[in-house]
């Protein structure tokens, strides 16, 4: 009988670094639902800094090019860029707004 429990490491980078030097372990958890919801908790958070007048483009851009994103070692199922995408368009207005 084989007592290894698979433990999902969850890892915190900064989308500025490209050279991925700025990751971080977070820690280790023993679902994958549990670590992607602090994946998902760490990429929401970095993504509200953001004031409420600007457009979930904007939003978006800004935080592809320099917010705080997460991500669980060797898992594919979840896209921070695509939960990130679904959070500001869910809490940002679609377009700039006209003056």
């Amino acid at each position: 009988m084989d007592n290894h429990e698979t433990l999902y490491e969850v890892y915190m980078d900064d989308n500025y670094d490209k050279e991925g030097n700025s990751q971080a372990l977070i820690g280790c958890y023993s679902s994958l639902d549990e670590a992607i919801r602090i994946c998902k908790e760490i990429i929401k958070e970095s993504l509200e800094k953001y004031p409420l007048d600007y457009c979930a483009q904007e939003v978006y851009r800004n935080w592809c090019f320099g917010g705080v994103t997460a991500f669980v070692k060797g898992d594919f199922s979840f896209s921070p860029k695509e939960y990130a995408q679904e959070i500001a368009c869910s809490k940002y207005h679609s377009f700039d707004k006209e003056s």
